[in-house]
This record gives structure tokens, sequence and C-alpha cells, in this order.
């Protein structure tokens, strides 16, 4: 398994790795912890925003075990950090953390999981290798981000400044528990863009997609390619024939090594009365600008006002698109075949319209193979299974969530919903306004959506997003409080 290898069910088998006996600990300010501290701490802080701060790995002899127990007995949650000074986890009340090293020859070998409430490890990475320059770059806040991976050790950020619009990325380096952000580069500093996408082709190649919010009502694209940390952008291409949306979803799914299909709300494409979204290839052409090849009108969704699309990979050239004309909603297969796409017929959802209906915020689409996956939204307890044969959609079960319901989008703009599995059942989502607490939720086509519990995420501002990395592993990148990227390694638990 990755990082943390600890079963919270079985602490009581764990080799005691600190000194017997439990610590009671209720204090205004920040307490730090020795190689001799008993093993069991429980802590009730008196005052919100305290760290208690871990030893320094390389004194602890013994690895391996359950090294601390720290238990939350109070109002208040704190971080657990590292004696280096970076963040391993958000403790919050009424949790216990189990502590615990895989190697003792430095500070990023601390990991940790709950021994309630949740089975998610989130390891927090501060920032690294980042020009001294890159603040004065982009300092302003920002609306829109993507993280994708390029490899099993590399992903692709990229943001636009909702001040002067320009798009900006970096490259992040996973070594261990620590993500390290190259230079920033600007990929466009020219127009105004209000929704943005990406595409990895290759471990060195990428298409960067947004749509236009002032002037002509486009959406362009640029190929990128990287080498270490350093990002070559291409000439600009677009804008395409689209009258986009500014705020709409705007997504980009690669299909090979120079392609990927990309889907827009589109008002050039008449769907009966109004407006509706498209599908087109991009081609990646290296130096010089992505070409955009001929796009179909996605004809159920045909009110510009409220036409949502979101777009998830069946396989490596058929697509899952779901969209809605006004209060209705519905799911095809959209299918690649060279710069050519054709659309299968539209199945209506079963549960459309209403409070209790999907809506146009926050929507999750989940693929759980080629032939199966789910539809949700944050502001109902109603999720959508569909299954898939070829081109045609079946609606099946409508599943009722009990619990937390709230499968908010870690991706921005909010209607781009695809969320991809970390395991062969479970991904990870967002609860909250902000998106600060990560939840696990697992799928089952008999049980529905269960959740598996959540942890806290302050490291990051919103927006932020998340990409899966390798096999119960992934990323979630936001920005922090300079507008720099900073990234949080997550791994799933059994």
């Amino acid at each position: 398994m990755a990082y943390g290898t600890i079963n919270a069910s079985v602490i009581n088998g764990l080799t005691q790795a600190a000194p017997g006996g439990a610590t009671v600990t209720s204090s205004g300010s920040g307490i730090t912890l020795t190689a001799s501290s008993t093993q069991v701490q429980e802590v009730a802080f008196t005052a919100a925003n305290q760290t208690v701060t871990l030893p320094d790995a390389t004194t602890v002899t013994n690895t391996g075990g359950a090294i601390f127990v720290i238990t939350n007995n109070g109002t208040y949650s704190f971080d657990i950090v590292a004696s280096g000074g970076y963040n391993i986890f958000t403790l919050l009340s009424g949790q216990t953390a189990i502590l615990s090293l895989v190697g003792n020859t430095g500070q990023y070998q601390w990991v940790s999981c709950l021994s309630s409430n949740s089975n998610i490890v989130l390891a927090k990475s501060p920032n690294t290798s980042i020009s001294a320059t890159a603040t004065t770059a982009q300092g302003f806040n920002n609306q829109g981000f993507v993280v994708s991976a390029l490899s099993t050790s590399t992903v692709l950020a990229v943001w636009i400044n909702s001040s002067n619009g320009y798009i900006y990325a970096s490259v992040g380096t996973i070594s261990g528990l620590t993500i390290s952000w190259g230079t920033v580069t600007a990929i466009s500093t020219a127009t105004a863009y209000g929704i943005i996408s990406v595409a990895p082709l290759s471990s060195t190649t990428a298409l960067i997609s947004a749509g236009a919010t002032t002037g002509t009502a486009t959406f362009f694209a640029w190929g990128v390619s990287i080498s270490g940390s350093t990002i070559t952008v291409s000439t600009r291409g677009g804008g395409y024939p689209s009258n986009v949306v500014p705020q709409g979803a705007l997504q980009l799914f690669p299909v090979t090594s120079t392609t990927a299909i990309a889907t827009v709300q589109d008002s050039n494409f008449q769907a009966g009365s109004g407006s509706g979204c498209t599908a087109r290839v991009l081609t990646y052409n290296g130096a010089s600008a992505p070409t955009g090849g001929s796009a179909i009108g996605l004809t159920y969704a045909n009110n510009v006002q409220n036409s949502n699309v979101y777009l998830a990979p069946l396989t490596a050239t058929t697509f899952l698109v779901v969209s809605n004309n006004g209060s209705t909603w519905g799911a095809a297969v959209l299918t690649v075949s060279g710069t050519t796409v054709t659309q299968g017929t539209y199945v209506a959802l079963s549960n459309s319209g209403g409070a209790s209906g999907f809506t146009s915020n926050a929507n999750a689409l989940i693929v759980i193979s080629s032939t199966e996956a789910i539809f949700s939204t944050s502001s109902s307890n109603t999720i959508q299974r569909l299954t898939i044969s070829g081109t045609t959609v079946t609606v099946s079960t409508l599943f009722t969530v009990l619990s937390n319901p709230n499968l908010n989008l870690l991706s921005l703009p909010s209607n781009a919903g695809y969320l991809p599995l970390m395991s062969s059942t479970d991904f990870i989502g967002a609860v909250g306004t902000n998106g600060n607490l990560l939840a696990r939720y697992s799928y089952n086509s008999t049980a529905g959506v269960t959740s598996k519990g959540s942890t806290q995420v302050q490291m990051m501002t919103y927006p932020f997003s998340y990409c899966y990395v390798t096999t119960n592993t992934a990323v979630v990148v936001g920005l922090d409080i300079n507008n720099l990227p900073t990234g949080a390694v997550v791994t799933l638990q059994n």
C-alpha cells in the first residue's frame, strides 16, 4: 500500500514505539512533543489555531509502529505539525489520529490516519522551488483552477487570474509526501477568460483550453510541452466558431497522444428553441497553434441559461455526457473517430426538476466502469445510476443518500463535474461551501453511495482541484494565500 499502512482497527496490536501511559493536556497555546513523550496524548485546546508539534523524526529510534495516538478532546480543531514545519494532519473535535514513521531519516516521513470517522490519509506539503517573482506575476484572487496528472510523479496545475484574466501554469513534482512546484509560467497575458480545462496527452505534453469573457464569445486552446519543470507554450489556437457562455462548462479529455475532445456551452448551435452545448476534437500541433475539428450540437441541451454539460471518459474513444434542458436532464454516449464526434441517443434521467431533483450547481459524474456510471447533485439526496451498452444509455436505480449527500466538486469551474475513482469503488469529494472538508465515498450497485468519513483541508484557499495519480493515491492542489499552488498527497486506507 502507499503511504500510511496503519490499520486503525488493530491499533492495540501495533508495536508501541513511544513510552507507555497517557498525557492529558488542556492549554491555550501549542504543545511540542519529544521522543520521550508518552504514546497517548489527550489534548483539549482552549483557543483556536493551535498546533501539536511532533519530535524531530531523526531522534525517534523506532519506526513502523504507532509512535503517537493523539485525541482531540476539545472543541477546537488543531494541526499536527512535523518539526520541519509542514502540516501533517488537521484533527477535528472528537477525532483520534495515529502517527507513525515510515523512516527516521527526515521530517517528511511522518504518516497518519484516523482511528475513527475517516480512513483518508491527507499528507500536507509546503511550497518549494517556486521562483521569487511568481507572486508578482499573479498576485490576485483566482476563479478557475484545474490540476491533471502527467505521470505518476508529475502534475500540471493551471489557473485563471480573475482580476486580469491571465492564465498561469506550474508543474508539480511528487516525491514521497512532498509536492515541489516549478516556476510559474504565463500561458496567456493578452485576453480575459472565464472557464478553463486541461487534457494531459502524455508525460510531456498537454492541451489547455479556455473561454473568453470579454470581446468575441469564443474559446481558445494552447499546446504545452514540459521538460522537467519548464513549460513551453504554443501559439494560441482559435477562436473556434463558437459562442460560449462565459461561465459555462468547458471540459477537455485526451483521446490520443495528439487529440482531445472538448465540450462547451455554445449558443451558435440551435437545438430547438434556444442554444445548446457542442463537442469537437482539438489537435495538438507542437509549437504551432492547436486546431479544432467540426463541432456537433448536443441536441438535448437547448437552453443557454440553464444548459450544463458534464463529460467523463468511458473508454479511450467513448465518453459519457450528461446535460440539461432547463429542469430536465439527459445522458448520451459520444464517440470519437479521428477528428469526428458522433452522438448517441439521449435518455432522460429519472429525477428531474424540483427541489429534490438535479440542479445546475455542483453536480458530479462518476464513471464506475465502461458500462456503469452515477450522476449526483450536491443540492439533493438523489443519485442516478446509469448503465451503458455500446452507445446506448439506460437509466437504472435512483438511490437516496441517507448521510451527507454533498458530492461537491473538487474541480473548477463548478460545472466540470468528473470525479475519477481512486480504487475500484471509492472516490473523494469535498464537503462544505468551500470544499474545506475532504470526504471519501464508496459506491455499490445495490446500496448506492455511502460516506466513509472526512478530514479537514486548511492549507488551501478556494478554488482547488484534485486528480488521480496512482492506485489509491491522488493529489489535492489549490492556491495558498499568496495565490501560489500548494498541494497534498491523499491516500486511501483499507
